[in-house]
């Protein structure tokens, strides 16, 4: 691997990881209950093309176009070193993205995604949380899913051009 892709690599990984410490409150892979509960199987299904399968790809999309550009392993001029630096991190930020469009889907339609207080069942109450319980607005929802994009678009021009 040349040095775009080993820092893609590691940051890639840290940023899903910082991501994904924000799931837990949201239960977006809350499988015990996906067969029953229509909202469980349709936010499931969101997380594992937003969370999962669009990241994953987005990974091996980079990585490729990283390779086909780019010294290998060595020492590099100061110029060479930032070009990489920028090519390697910058679509990393993409986790980020990815997250944000997730949020801001299920801000548009959160009903889609979960029971209310009044529709959840009490033997679900201390285990899968309301639209209320996440104090889900819907307002800003289009900026979530404008800013998610950027965040997946905007730094692919750095690995095509740099």
């Amino acid at each position: 691997m040349n040095i775009a892709q080993q820092l893609f690599v590691v940051f890639f990984a840290i940023f899903w990881g910082t991501s994904s410490n924000a799931w837990p409150g949201w239960k977006p892979f809350h499988w015990t209950f996906v067969i029953e509960i229509p909202q469980i199987r349709h936010r499931v299904a969101l997380s594992m093309l937003l969370l999962n399968i669009l990241p994953i790809t987005y990974f091996a999309v980079v990585i490729a176009w990283l390779g086909r550009h780019g010294p290998m392993n060595g020492s590099l001029e100061v110029i060479s070193f930032f070009r990489e630096v920028v090519r390697g991190i910058g679509p990393a930020f993409a986790v980020f993205g990815f997250y944000r469009m997730w949020f801001g889907i299920i801000e548009r339609r959160a009903s889609l995604f979960y029971l209310t207080n009044a529709t959840l069942p009490l033997e679900l109450k201390d285990v899968e949380p309301t639209s209320e319980t996440l104090h889900i607005g819907q307002r800003w929802w289009h900026m979530n899913v404008i800013f998610g994009l950027l965040y997946v678009v905007s730094p692919l021009p750095a690995v095509w051009l740099l």
